[in-house]
């Protein structure tokens, strides 16, 4: 494209993003086989994946940290129900002990909502995006919606499917079922949408899915240490009950 053509193209507001995703998708389209704008843009999917993976790595272990927690975020609600201030504080400390951040599940979303922007705006306006194709006889023109709907109604299963393997919060079970409510609605958004922009989600979702199959994987609790902390619970428990249940209990082991 020439200087001047590509100057009279306004990509507004995401300008530099949008040249940057271009850019990424001019390069896997001369140089990968067979030089398909719809491969391009599910490689710089894959691009972008590998580069977030690793706040994707941290979010999920906060969200795995956060359910091991709940049961002593619950009963900090019922000590201190009366003292909003000190509820918060404390809670805020066991934030920090545990290394949780309660608002860790957000970062990957508010990291891909401007790509999606970005890649929306590069869709409009880019010239050599205009009847790109990715399968001829279904995806002829990715600046265009799905004429058959398949990839809007494929984008949405895996976004229910994200949202079944994401860990529910206990603090609050509506946030999942938001979660599905905003499934469909984004499913009824991509009807109209470029079809690009719906391949784009649909492949991240894919690999979010089998992120988040492996990172549950590796977080997921051991038994014995599970088992471990339950008896130091009840042995904390034991000690300050004191008295004559654990004198009782003394006597019994002597036994």
């Amino acid at each position: 494209m020439g200087k001047p053509l590509k100057q009279s193209i306004d990509l507004g507001f995401w300008s530099v993003i949008a040249e940057l995703l271009l850019g990424i998708m001019k390069f896997f389209y001369r140089v990968v086989p067979p030089h398909n704008w719809g491969v391009a843009i599910i490689l710089l999917t894959l691009a972008m994946k590998v580069l977030t993976f690793p706040l994707q790595h941290k979010s999920m272990k906060s969200m795995q940290e956060m359910q091991r927690i709940q049961p002593q975020l619950e009963e900090m609600k019922k000590k201190y129900a009366g003292d909003t201030q000190r509820q918060n504080l404390e809670q805020m400390k066991l934030f920090k002990e545990h290394g949780v951040n309660p608002m860790g599940s957000c970062l990957p979303m508010l990291i891909q909502m401007p790509i999606w922007f970005a890649l929306y705006t590069t869709l409009q306006v880019s010239v050599e995006l205009y009847n790109g194709h990715f399968i001829r006889g279904w995806i002829d023109d990715l600046t265009s919606k799905d004429p058959y709907y398949i990839l809007p109604v494929a984008m949405g299963i895996t976004m229910i499917l994200t949202q079944v393997l994401t860990p529910a919060p206990m603090s609050n079970p509506s946030q999942k079922t938001m979660g599905y409510v905003m499934s469909g609605f984004f499913s009824l958004l991509m009807l109209t949408l470029p079809s690009g922009l719906t391949l784009y989600i649909f492949t991240n979702n894919i690999l979010s899915i089998a992120q988040q199959m492996y990172l549950r994987r590796k977080f997921r609790p051991h038994p014995a240490r599970a088992s471990g902390q339950t008896v130091e619970v009840e042995k904390k428990k034991d000690d300050r009950s004191g008295g004559s249940g654990g004198a009782a209990g003394r006597a019994k082991i002597r036994a």
